[in-house]
């Protein structure tokens, strides 16, 4: 009706005869859909098309195509996050919001110009002023470099530096979203890093990373004095396509994991006499960046993985997914809540050092009454354990095997040493692993970001979104596992990867449900496979078989066997005499149904009875043999 929001039916037709159909999807957008249940997708922004469908089907009985439902989703997430090119555009008012809101913070926006005078973004780093003091006040200085991808909508990488907190676990520092890792972008990311830590060209500081080649590069530019550890894990992973087994795996970890050089050398003339090109391909990956026996002291730490990378990027794995400033927005709000939580953890400990230091010493000093302490001078000592000597220092704190200084913390020697003159060890932690250094990383704050809807509008030119870069293949979103990986869900053995073997013709690829020669009467019996036999007196047990028959199964290998059975011999003799299975065989089809019965009725013994029977019988006559004649044989009946 005209200027009433009503309206009339005219002509109405309720008569159908029409066959029942569902198929209203033309009648239906992605925009109604997304209104409709955008509250359910905005709440799980995980839910598959698929159950998006089936709301939409229980509800109005209308059926969808996949299109229509990947359309409202992405309609009803663009809503409410905005999309994407707002995203990117609003780069420049966070930014300001986060040095607003957290003073002293460093923020900053890379874009480029192309001749059309378009600007897109390239990149973007952010390191909060919470975490830069924290870092200075109280980690050690090592940190973990790498990079990982983002999922979905917001494609690129993201750059991540992470440090050690005094118990061990990981410290944020800064992360920067870039276009692609490369070596220009780790410059220019290393560069602020060394102005915001005051570290400038890495001296005293140890970096962390895999083997990627531009980072590699841009250490040797930026910071040239610091010492660069490759991680391990990552080296082993190459090393294994090329040399692989439990040998070699023992061998590479002996070698990382040798805490001075002579232990070293040794474990890799073992690899060299094992096969020489293993030694030769781990030489020239430079031992002193992946080995503890070459790692410099001042790092305070021993670690051969770059470990903590892997566990910040496992914790971002969903936001990684989201839009960039919605991921920003993740990232920073999972680090504001983790400061908190651990300045509480911090303030409940009841003593003055790290649990995780205090549960690596008590375990060495329940291992220490294994080492002889031997006064050796003025607060010397040698530590010996049959052939294995060390020499403990316990006024300038040092062990020859390396591991106290390296780690910080006494090692089993000088534990050994420290009881030995009726001390604690926990008063030779340094200060790095104490709760007043703990509670100073933590002490600062990560201060909270207004919304989007308060940021002051950025008058400069708003960057556009990358220009997307085709990826062969379908986009992936998990992570690929090496082989040797736990799988995500502890539960059944996987069997990937396990060749089965057939129990009858011993082949491999198949088991028994599926061989060819199943029922043919051939039978695998090199690796001792046991054949049950059937019901009838399972006559075909064998040496290495079930002994489950109506008598005693023998060798199949013994012409001349005689075979027992409940009631007494066989005398088959010289007479006609047949392999075990043919015998036994032809006499289960003659006897067997009698046999039964006569068990059934009680008139025949059991096999213990038998046996002792036969035992007695041998006792008193001639037990006939395979080189006996047909009359000894005629004595035992």
């Amino acid at each position: 009706m005209k200027k009433e929001a009503s309206f009339q039916v005219i002509s109405l037709n309720d008569v159908h005869t029409c066959a029942r159909c569902f198929k209203y999807g033309s009648l239906i957008n992605y925009k109604w859909i997304g209104k409709e249940f955008g509250s359910r997708i905005r709440m799980n922004p995980d839910i598959k098309l698929i159950e998006i469908a089936d709301l939409v089907m229980k509800k109005y009985k209308c059926m969808l195509t996949p299109s229509q439902c990947r359309r409202a989703k992405m309609w009803a997430i663009n809503v409410y996050e905005k999309s994407i090119v707002e995203h990117y555009g609003l780069l420049r008012a966070y930014g300001d919001e986060l040095l607003r809101s957290n003073p002293g913070s460093t923020v900053k926006l890379g874009v480029t110009t192309n001749p059309d005078e378009q600007v897109y973004f390239d990149r973007f780093y952010v390191c909060l002023h919470g975490l830069k003091e924290g870092w200075k006040k109280g980690c050690r200085r090592i940190i973990a470099l790498d990079g990982c991808f983002l999922k979905t909508v917001c494609q690129g990488e993201l750059l991540t530096a992470i440090g050690r907190d005094g118990n061990n676990h990981i410290f944020p520092v800064a992360w920067a979203v870039v276009n692609v890792e490369n070596k220009d972008n780790w410059e220019w990311f290393l560069r602020l890093l060394g102005e915001d830590l005051d570290i400038p060209h890495g001296i005293g500081l140890t970096l962390m990373s895999d083997q990627h080649k531009g980072l590699i590069e841009a250490v040797k530019e930026v910071m040239p004095f610091a010492e660069h550890r490759q991680c391990a894990r990552h080296i082993y992973e190459n090393f294994r396509k090329v040399y692989s087994g439990v040998e070699f795996r023992n061998l590479f970890w002996q070698a990382s994991k040798a805490s001075y050089p002579l232990e070293f050398d040794r474990i890799m003339h073992e690899m060299k006499t094992a096969n020489p090109g293993a030694y030769e391909y781990l030489m020239k990956r430079d031992p002193k960046t992946w080995s503890r026996a070459f790692f410099q002291f001042h790092s305070v730490c021993e670690a051969v993985e770059n470990g903590f990378s892997e566990c910040f990027n496992a914790i971002i794995l969903k936001v990684r997914t989201k839009p960039i400033i919605t991921m920003l927005e993740a990232i920073r709000v999972i680090l504001m809540e983790r400061m908190e939580r651990m300045r509480r953890i911090s303030a409940s400990w009841s003593h003055d050092i790290c649990p995780v230091v205090i549960k690596r010493i008590e375990a060495a000093m329940r291992s220490q009454r294994y080492w002889q302490v031997l006064p050796g001078g003025p607060m010397v000592f040698e530590v010996r354990q049959q052939s294995d000597a060390f020499i403990v220092d316990e006024l300038n704190k040092t062990c020859s095997c390396r591991m106290w200084q390296l780690s910080g913390i006494p090692c089993i020697h000088a534990v050994a040493a420290i009881c030995y003159i009726n001390k604690n060890p926990q008063d030779y932690v340094p200060d790095w692993f104490r709760r007043i250094k703990y509670a100073e990383t933590y002490a600062s704050h990560i201060c909270a970001v207004q919304g989007m809807n308060q940021w002051p509008p950025n008058e400069l030119n708003k960057p556009l979104p990358p220009k997307p870069r085709t990826m062969p293949g379908r986009p992936k979103k998990k992570r690929k596992r090496a082989i040797h990986e736990p799988a995500p869900h502890v539960g059944r053995l996987s069997k990937v990867g396990t060749v089965i073997t057939c129990r009858i013709c011993g082949g491999e690829g198949h088991n028994r449900n599926g061989c060819k020669q199943k029922g043919t009467g051939v039978e695998n019996t090199s690796k001792g496979c046991k054949k049950k036999g059937t019901a009838k007196g399972k006559e075909n047990a064998k040496g290495k078989g079930v002994d489950k028959g109506k008598g005693i199964a023998m060798d199949d290998g013994d012409k001349r066997e005689w075979q027992q059975t409940v009631g007494g011999f066989m005398k088959d003799a010289r007479k006609g005499l047949r392999p075990l299975q043919e015998s036994m065989a032809s006499q289960q089809e003659v006897q067997g149904k009698k046999v039964r019965k006569q068990r059934v009725k009680g008139q025949m013994p059991t096999r213990r009875q038998a046996q002792a029977r036969i035992s007695k019988i041998n006792m008193q006559k001639k037990v006939p043999g395979p080189g006996n004649t047909k009359e000894d044989a005629m004595l035992v009946d």
